[in-house]
């Protein structure tokens, strides 16, 4: 029982440190990741992690997820990756 619980909690662990997509764009002044109390700078190439926080203050970010969802984090605004849920091995009609 325990080994099941320790097995579930160390698979949460690494999940939550698995990157979840990346900043792709970064416009005039670059935001910042907050990462488990870690500021980090939002620079266009940085990897992005369950629980980070995104920052802008004058300038705009372009994030780009691992399921190619596209989003604009724009001027004085703030972004948390509470949740991302993806799965490649399943495949959508469309």
């Amino acid at each position: 029982m325990y080994l099941v619980v320790l097995l579930s909690l160390l698979f949460s662990a690494v999940n939550l440190s698995a990157a979840v997509g990346s900043i792709t764009q970064s416009l005039q002044q670059p935001g910042v990741i907050v990462r488990q109390n870690q500021t980090l700078p939002g620079a266009r190439g940085a990897s992005l992690e369950m629980r980070d926080l995104i920052k802008t203050g004058a300038g705009s970010l372009g994030v780009t997820f691992n399921d190619n969802t596209v989003m604009q984090v724009t001027e004085h605004s703030r972004l948390l990756i509470d949740e991302f849920v993806y799965d490649p091995n399943v495949k959508t009609s469309g």
